[in-house]
């Protein structure tokens, strides 16, 4: 059995553990990780809550076991004593038969890559996904962004990361808002320089991340602003995180999130690990995403409410639509045309979008 490490260590997110001197209880599986305390649901049926002076008589154990982490899981949500983890709402061969309804020809499908990807379009909305990775890759250069933190332009490095981020729908106007506000100084741009420069995100330097952004007066970043900033530079290794749908994905994939986790080095690795978990199977079906946005939005297409409710609806009764796109509508002109982002893709628990999380 592997030594405890102590709590602020990477290590310590492990989501299998034994309890060093209760044997009985069996392994536990971690629920979620909120206000400095973990809950673990046990092979005994019990779900105990540790606060974090107790955290150094959790054992870390292997976290390769599906089988196990899919039985815990399982006990949890049948028991509702998971006091927060969300009980599994559909399959995942569910989940890709409503994608598959909605894009008969998957994610190089015409419908996709024109709704989702942008392919095509002279005047991208702000949901489409390549012309803000070519937006990042031409403004988020590492020897421009060098370039600027040396002559000491910090905010101009600031603003220009900001702008590829204002051009999508990811960050929330008021989180983008104190984004530019938040004094621009040689902390936050080393920062955000490691964050472009390193595709690897350790531990520290996700969490300094965080700590430079609240130390220039940006105290409360939160998951999409902080998320965002990887998954632009990084979009094939990191992902955008919108706790609410990844909340509801995880248990479908046989793992968890901390519920109501705050972002930092030991929750974010959590939801990465769910994104990854879903590219990997969707590439084994043969339906391989172009990267984590595609993840991402796949997610939140296929476990919105209405997507949900079609799995409880006779398979014969759900229509499948032709194979051929549908005409596009005509685009309204002007400044009203920024709000058409795809009202369809957007209704997942719209009341948490602004944010629970944040």
């Amino acid at each position: 059995m592997q030594s405890s490490p102590a709590p602020s260590e990477e290590s310590a997110s492990y989501r299998l553990v034994r309890h060093r001197k209760c044997d009985d209880w069996g392994r536990g599986l971690l629920l979620w990780e909120r206000d400095g305390k973990r809950s673990y649901q046990f092979e005994d049926g019990q779900v105990r809550v540790f606060a974090e002076g107790f955290f150094h008589l959790l054992d870390p154990l292997d976290d390769d076991d599906e089988g196990l982490s899919e039985a815990l899981a399982g006990l949890a949500s049948r028991s509702g004593s998971g006091r927060g983890a969300m009980p599994v709402s559909m399959s995942f061969e569910e989940q890709v038969g409503n994608f598959m309804d909605e894009y008969p020809g998957g994610f190089e499908g015409d419908i996709w890559q024109t709704r989702h990807r942008g392919r095509g379009e002279r005047r991208p909305l702000k949901r489409h996904r390549e012309p803000l990775i070519e937006s990042a890759k031409a403004n988020l250069k590492l020897q421009d962004l060098q370039g600027l933190a040396a002559s000491e332009r910090y905010g101009e490095l600031r603003d220009r990361i900001g702008s590829v981020l204002r051009s999508s729908d990811l960050v929330p106007k008021g989180k983008l808002d104190d984004f530019h506000r938040m004094a621009a100084d040689r902390r936050v741009a080393t920062a955000l320089i490691d964050v472009v420069e390193h595709e690897q995100m350790q531990a520290e330097r996700f969490d300094e991340l965080r700590a430079s952004f609240g130390a220039a007066g940006c105290k409360d970043p939160g998951w999409a602003l902080l998320s965002s900033l990887l998954a632009i530079a990084h979009p094939k290794a990191h992902t955008f995180v919108r706790a609410a749908v990844f909340e509801v994905q995880a248990p479908i994939v046989s793992l968890t999130v901390p519920m109501g986790a705050r972002p930092s080095a030991v929750t974010y690795p959590r939801f990465l690990e769910v994104a990854r978990s879903v590219f990997g199977r969707l590439k084994a079906e043969g339906r391989e995403p172009a990267d984590l946005f595609d993840v991402y939005d796949f997610m939140t297409f296929t476990l919105r409410p209405v997507e949900r409710t079609k799995t409880s609806e006779p398979a014969k009764k759900r229509k499948r639509p032709a194979a051929a796109a549908a005409p596009k509508p005509a685009k309204p002109r002007g400044r009203a045309r920024e709000t058409e982002e795809a009202p369809v893709e957007r209704d997942f628990e719209e009341d948490r979008e602004v944010y629970a999380d944040e």
